[in-house]
């Protein structure tokens, strides 16, 4: 038996792009003058890229800022707690002669006291543990301290003592504040006097 081939069993050459009989029309010389990107385009273009490119650049900075900022604010909060450290290790016992209170006697620059409202107040300079970028460099932060002696109840002889540290400290052209309060109660060694 013999196949008989025709000319429809034949593919196609235009199927693979190789239309020979029916060659594509070639574009006239002035279509492919305008086959180019116009100016308005280009700027355009250009604009875009450069608006990009600043919000990434521009969001960078701002994560560095953020960064500095955050271990600035870590330092600062550190030195509050030391404070805070120092107080609580010193020694408050009203049970014994004299009642004894260290928290007071920190080494305070303007450091007052209040009898009537029971208030020890001053400031500390201190360095801040931050890397710095320029050279013998030193960032140094304020500590306001504030020691009050408060009763726990109006007919009680029980007393504690409410802390505040404020650490203040410069970032660029701002002025920036941590705050840490507690409050304490006595060592009181002879607990039945109370």
């Amino acid at each position: 038996m013999r196949l008989k081939i025709t000319k429809s069993a034949l593919p196609s050459a235009g199927r693979f792009g190789l239309d020979r009989v029916n060659p594509p029309d070639q574009p006239s010389r002035s279509s492919r003058q305008n086959a180019g990107f116009t100016l308005v385009e280009l700027v355009i273009s250009v604009a875009i890229v450069a608006l990009v490119f600043g919000g990434i650049l521009k969001a960078y900075i701002q994560a560095g800022t953020r960064i500095q900022w955050t271990g600035y604010s870590l330092a600062a909060g550190s030195q509050a707690s030391e404070v805070i450290e120092q107080i609580k290790a010193a020694t408050w016992d009203p049970s014994q002669v004299g009642s004894p209170n260290q928290a007071i006697n920190l080494n305070l620059q303007g450091a007052s006291y209040n009898a009537g409202t029971r208030t020890y107040t001053g400031y500390s300079i201190t360095p801040l543990d931050v890397p710095v970028t320029s050279t013998n460099a030193i960032l140094n932060a304020t500590n306001f301290i504030t020691v009050q002696m408060i009763n726990i109840d109006a007919n009680s002889n029980v007393v504690c003592q409410s802390i505040r540290v404020d650490t203040v400290w410069p970032f660029g052209r701002k002025i920036c504040t941590n705050t840490i309060c507690t409050i304490i109660a006595p060592d009181n060694a002879s607990n039945g006097s109370f």
